[in-house]
């Protein structure tokens, strides 16, 4: 089974990356789709399916497997769990599906290197926060920087965030290949607190985070 990396921290959070190699109909039979769900997933086309099954399949496997639970998105495209147990976050890139669930909200991202964040860094992250970084580790930084935000706007879930000015991740030093960092949300009346963890899975940067109610 290419499950490639599981961690369970706190707040009963439990985090997952699946390596798809599998057909789609592995995961068509081990799901069990309603007739509604099948007809939803002839809409889509072949990534993106793949990537639809192994998400609801790996949300599975993070509670024991036996515990089908259909997860439904909101009105803004954030997806939870249709009986509201748990808080759940998805991500994918390439052949690689990233999934989380926890009691409180959490977000995540997971993302292949690639140079071209060079450069658009500027795009997501503060004047202040660049003169903060490591100037023999930028390529590793900026991914930091792009998947701990990205993860915040997951679990903020409410849209219209600048990722410059609305997000901000305290000083941290690339110097390892997992990181836990700190960060916050505030625009308008919101004022949020976050952990966000890192991960670096050989070519891909895992970052999630939990909403701090300290």
């Amino acid at each position: 089974m290419p499950l490639i990396f599981h961690k369970d921290i706190q707040h009963n959070t439990s985090i997952g990356v699946w390596h798809i190699e599998e057909a789609p109909q592995f995961f068509i039979q081990a799901l069990q789709l309603d007739e509604k769900e099948e007809a939803y997933l002839e809409t889509m086309k072949s990534h993106r399916r793949k990537e639809w099954l192994t998400s609801r399949y790996l949300a599975d496997k993070l509670c024991g497997g036996n515990c089908r639970i259909k997860i439904i998105k909101d009105t803004l495209g954030k997806p939870s769990l249709e009986d509201k147990t748990h808080h759940i976050s998805i991500s994918h890139s390439r052949d690689r599906v990233a999934v989380i669930r926890s009691d409180v909200p959490v977000g995540i991202d997971i993302q292949h290197e690639e140079q071209k964040i060079v450069r658009i860094h500027q795009k997501f992250i503060h004047t202040d926060e660049i003169a903060r970084i490591d100037a023999s580790a930028l390529i590793p930084s900026y991914h930091i920087f792009w998947g701990a935000k990205e993860s915040m706007y997951k679990a903020y879930g409410k849209r219209e965030l600048d990722f410059r000015q609305h997000m901000h991740l305290y000083p941290f030093k690339y110097y390892q290949s997992n990181l836990e960092l700190s960060g916050w949300v505030r625009k308008e009346d919101i004022a949020q607190d976050y952990q966000i963890f890192t991960d670096k899975l050989d070519k891909y940067y895992l970052s999630y985070c939990l909403l701090n109610y300290d």
